[in-house]
């Protein structure tokens, strides 16, 4: 169990959430290992079932939070083998050797899942359907995760407005791109309840040690279009840009249009409230502002 002084393990570990949950609980003092490729404490391909079962045979960990995944929905497309085996196989693998009476699971699922158009704010039991193999895959995943008694599954959309592991999370690439080329388009047709990744990480470590399971949505306490998102994003950063109206309409792969969510089930276990538009875009300008200093 969490503090009973065996290791919280973080498959994923030096992605853009893994990092942010092993600094904030290295942070806390928790004895924390991470679980990537490279660049990690323990460094294997996490679609390789029998070096992740000997790896949970030595660690005996009392967490396992799982963040690994291929977020390119492109090349999701282009190696859905490897997308099944990462998004679904892993976490297969994970309730078949982790016991619930001995480790919480804490598994990071997507909101790229949600059916429909608009600015609806699902909850945990809307309509759902995947758009393509990057939600199919995380969605079987998702129904390995709930087979596990001890279990928290996150629904989620998070971003950040720095440089992580040489790639841009969205709200970077926003504020480069207005300010290199002078504008940039927005979706007015593609929905979000996007959170700043630092609150992402604050909410799932604050749930996990608590005494709840099951599936939540994790996202900001509205819902809003990629334009409105970048539209604000801008105007605290006070970056003057054009910003064009675009559609997701003809997109290859295909998005979810749909993706606001409900948070109000994880809310009410939330001490704080969980951001805003206005204040999740003043999350992003002040960690901008702090990794320029």
């Amino acid at each position: 169990m969490p503090g009973s002084g065996r290791p919280w393990l973080v498959l994923g570990g030096t992605g853009l959430l893994g990092a942010r949950l092993v600094r904030q609980l290295r942070t806390q003092g928790q004895v924390v290992e991470t679980v990537a490729r490279q660049n990690a404490d323990h460094q294997l391909d996490l679609t390789d079932g029998a070096a992740v079962q000997r790896l949970l045979t030595d660690t005996r960990p009392s967490v396992v939070i799982n963040c690994a995944a291929m977020v390119s929905l492109a090349a999701c497309e282009a190696e859905p083998d490897r997308a099944q085996a990462l998004h679904s196989d892993l976490v297969r693998v994970l309730t078949e050797v982790l016991s619930p009476d001995q480790t919480r699971l804490v598994h990071i699922s997507t909101d790229h899942i949600y059916a429909g158009e608009g600015a609806a704010a699902h909850t945990e039991s809307s309509q759902i359907q995947p758009y393509n193999i990057y939600a199919k895959t995380k969605l079987s995943g998702e129904s390995f995760a709930l087979g596990y008694s001890n279990v928290l599954i996150f629904r989620t959309n998070f971003t950040s407005a720095v440089k992580h592991n040489e790639a841009l999370p969205f709200g970077a690439w926003v504020l480069k791109t207005a300010r290199e080329q002078g504008e940039i388009t927005g979706f007015a047709d593609a929905y979000c309840s996007l959170l700043d990744v630092e609150t992402a990480a604050k909410a799932i470590l604050e749930a996990a040690v608590m005494p709840i399971t099951g599936l939540y949505n994790l996202g900001a306490s509205d819902v809003f279009s990629k334009l409105k998102f970048i539209q604000e994003l801008l105007k605290q950063a006070e970056v003057a840009a054009e910003v064009k109206t675009g559609t997701v309409a003809g997109l290859v792969p295909p998005r979810v249009r749909a993706g606001g969510m409900d948070s109000r089930k994880l809310q009410a276990h939330l001490p704080w409230s969980l951001p805003n538009l206005n204040s999740v875009c003043a999350q992003l300008v002040a960690e901008e502002t702090r990794h320029a200093i």
